[in-house]
């Protein structure tokens, strides 16, 4: 071998070498690094888990509160046509006591005009009671 051949034989096993100090230092490198490459997975995982975890809750109290505001509009309704039913009874009692007054003012009117004329034929228990009857 020649001295020429022998220094780059020198530098090519130099280079070698140094090419697996490299990499072993770069392989341990990584084993130091692989723990906490690890522990920043499981830092993001557990971060996105809660994230998620978060937009559960919310949606989930964003349902609650649209179910609250349904029942609530609901409720509100119901009472309202409660209100409506009632004031419909009530209009209905006026006109029907109405009506009875006009029935009974006219049962008056036509007896106090005839009743004298027929005294003797009217059947018994026509008249309510003695006022009526005297009239």
């Amino acid at each position: 071998m020649t001295r020429a051949q022998r220094i780059k034989w020198n530098e090519d096993m130099a280079e070698q070498l140094r090419q697996l100090e490299l990499k072993k230092k770069a392989q341990k490198e990584e084993e130091l690094n692989e723990p906490l490459w690890m522990l920043e997975q499981g830092a993001l995982e557990e971060k996105a888990e809660r994230e998620a975890a978060e937009r559960r809750h919310k949606d989930l109290t964003q349902l609650q509160k649209e179910q609250a505001a349904l029942l609530a509009e609901r409720r509100q309704l119901k009472k309202l046509e409660l209100a409506e039913k009632e004031e419909e009874r009530r209009m209905e009692k006026l006109r029907q006591q109405a009506e009875d007054e006009a029935i009974a003012e006219e049962r008056r009117r036509i007896l106090e005009q005839h009743a004298p004329l027929l005294i003797g034929f009217l059947p018994p228990g026509l008249f309510r009671n003695m006022a009526e009857m005297s009239s």
